[in-house]
């Protein structure tokens, strides 16, 4: 369950949250307003919103250890549209980025040893 305050209401549905979110500039969309979006997306098996929301905030942040993070997401979104090789592109990426990010070093090594 999702719950978010926005004006002093708690909003417990994703549909109320992703209007929300959706209302606001894209000039003014923080970070956090861009990985929600992207996360509400995805959920909704939305995965090209998800796709393009994960990197609108990738470009928002010269943090390397958030990108990394951003681009796990963004593989997890290939991976479930059938295009492992960009998914895997995206994992070596995000290792790259960070090689401590252990959810993609892990993910990445599932992939390359289901694909002998």
């Amino acid at each position: 369950m999702l719950y978010c305050y926005s004006d002093v209401k708690l909003y417990n549905d994703y549909a109320t949250y992703q209007n929300i979110l959706e209302s606001i500039d894209y000039d003014k969309k923080s970070i956090e307003v861009l990985l929600n979006l992207a996360n509400i997306y995805e959920s909704q098996f939305m995965y090209q919103n998800a796709l393009e929301n994960y990197s609108l905030a990738e470009k928002s942040t010269t943090d390397t250890k958030i990108k990394s993070q951003i681009h796990y997401n963004i593989a997890n979104v290939l991976i479930k549209q059938n295009n492992l090789e960009d998914g895997i592109l995206s994992l070596n990426y995000s290792v790259s980025l960070d090689p401590v990010n252990t959810k993609s070093r892990l993910l990445l090594k599932k992939l390359l040893n289901n694909g002998n």
